[in-house]
């Protein structure tokens, strides 16, 4: 007889010893074993094969199952995620609009900030020009008002000497006054010596 070792025991699914023939966690009589002669044990055989293959491949086919189901999910996920991505493009492109938009409503805003300094500055020369003629003009009315002061007491001087011409004349119309009162008086005595003398010649 010759002790052939399987690579899995069919009654308790243990890998044999590559050794002995015995299986790990199994008595050390528990062999298989087969005739020498030729044909005996090709049913137990196949059998055994079968049924090793199928503990073999079993797990192997719950772990493809598990992939399986493992690599669906994946793909929900996947898919999930696409949708996400896609909705997400959407929101992207829209923002991206939204900052275009954004972007030409600034340059839109430098330029009327640009065109305002710019009158700005040219508001600030012509108040400069304006302030030099206003600081001119206060000069000149300056000097006016001077002038005007200066005229002014010229004027109290020739209404002070007009006063006095005025007094003088009504000085002199009253000295006339008299002197034609005494002219008058005088040609009144002329007249009654010329009486008198005329009287005494007759």
């Amino acid at each position: 007889e010759i002790t052939l070792p399987l690579p899995l025991c069919a009654s308790c699914r243990w890998r044999h010893s590559l050794t002995d023939g015995t299986m790990h966690g199994v008595a050390a009589d528990h062999v298989f074993q087969l005739s020498v002669q030729s044909g005996e044990g090709t049913t137990s055989m196949s059998s055994l094969i079968q049924k090793a293959m199928v503990n073999i491949l079993g797990p192997m086919a719950a772990r493809v199952i598990e992939l399986e189901e493992k690599s669906e999910a994946h793909e929900r996920d996947i898919k999930e995620l696409q949708d996400k991505a896609e909705a997400a493009g959407i929101r992207l492109d829209q923002h991206t609009g939204q900052i275009g938009k954004l972007s030409h409503d600034l340059n839109k805003a430098n330029e009327d900030i640009k065109q305002n300094s710019a009158q700005l500055v040219e508001h600030g020369e012509r108040h400069a020009t304006l302030q030099g003629e206003h600081d001119a003009t206060r000069a000149l009315a300056n000097h006016m008002d001077i002038g005007h002061k200066s005229t002014s007491a010229t004027l109290g001087d020739l209404i002070r000497s007009h006063e006095e011409l005025d007094n003088r004349a009504r000085n002199t119309q009253a000295l006339l006054s008299e002197t034609n009162v005494a002219h008058l008086n005088i040609n009144d005595r002329l007249a009654e010596l010329r009486n008198r003398l005329e009287g005494l010649n007759d």
